[in-house]
């Protein structure tokens, strides 16, 4: 795995904020109510996402995955 893929639905919710860290430094994500949301980083990120206040929110998360030889990435 080299990397993932959130993408997140449209929906009403307050808190679930999505955050990412790496080096010491901290984003935090915020979804659109009526657009689509794609979030991507690195498989060493650290993430999370902070507790839901209401509403409910609806994500797909996908893997992203490099098949074959490492010598591929060192080109």
């Amino acid at each position: 795995m080299i990397s993932t893929l959130v993408v997140l639905l449209p929906s009403a919710h307050t808190g679930r904020e999505f955050v990412v860290e790496h080096q010491g430094e901290t984003r935090i994500l915020r979804r659109s109510d009526r657009q689509l949301t794609f979030i991507a980083f690195y498989a060493d990120r650290h993430h999370r996402v902070r507790p839901s206040k209401t509403g409910f929110r609806i994500a797909l998360t996908y893997h992203l995955t490099l098949n074959g030889s490492r010598d591929r990435l060192r080109s």
